[in-house]
């Protein structure tokens, strides 16, 4: 399916299913979408030829427009294990889209091409689920080290509280921190801003 909530699309491509068509999903956030296909195994996209087309509802079997992927940023040293593209799905319709990808030049010599159809349907966002940190979550802290809204350390009000949206998460120094991310969640948790993004933060009610 093609679930949509506020900004990036993002598809999921899976396992050969039978008749070599591999299984996908996709998820888009917002008028302005990052669509995103990864391997459920390491492979290197930077030499995918890869498209996605999408069909009206109204005309179910003529392509309405096409856009071309590219290979999405990665880590240094590592290899791009994800295709992207930037685009306004303002104008497509709530129901009975489709989105077809294709995907030319894998490494694979049995199988170089893939494609495969999703539905295109729009999605709640996902939920803002707020926790203690735990044990576990120490080495994110220590690389994180300062609130991303107060820029204060984020031990300094008792211990970190952690957020979470579905795979995405940060740690915020105490609940006082907590409304600006619920107001803008892609803000926080994108993992770009910088510690103390919101403007003179007070704590000395939050203790």
């Amino acid at each position: 399916s093609v679930d949509v909530h506020d900004g990036s699309l993002g598809a999921v491509l899976g396992q050969a299913q039978p008749g070599g068509i591999p299984g996908g999903g996709v998820s888009e956030s917002g008028g302005a979408a990052n669509h995103i296909i990864r391997r459920s195994h390491p492979v290197d996209l930077s030499r995918v030829a890869a498209s996605a087309t999408f069909y009206h509802p109204n005309l179910p079997d003529k392509p309405w427009f096409s856009r071309p992927l590219r290979a999405a940023p990665s880590h240094p040293g590592h290899p791009a294990e994800a295709l992207e593209l930037a685009i306004d799905l303002s104008k497509v319709p709530a129901e009975g889209a489709k989105v077809a990808f294709r995907l030319e030049g894998l490494a694979d010599s049995a199988e170089p091409t893939a494609t495969f159809t999703v539905p295109f349907a729009f999605a709640k966002a996902a939920e803002i689920a707020v926790t203690k940190a735990t044990e576990a979550d120490r080495a994110a802290i220590g690389a994180l080290k300062l609130c991303p809204v107060s820029g204060e350390e984020l031990d300094s009000m008792g211990g970190p509280l952690k957020v979470s949206r579905g795979d995405q998460a940060t740690f915020i120094c105490c609940k006082g921190c907590l409304e600006p991310i619920q107001a803008d969640p892609d803000k926080y948790l994108s993992g770009g801003v910088k510690p103390g993004a919101a403007a003179e933060h007070d704590h000395q009610h939050h203790e």
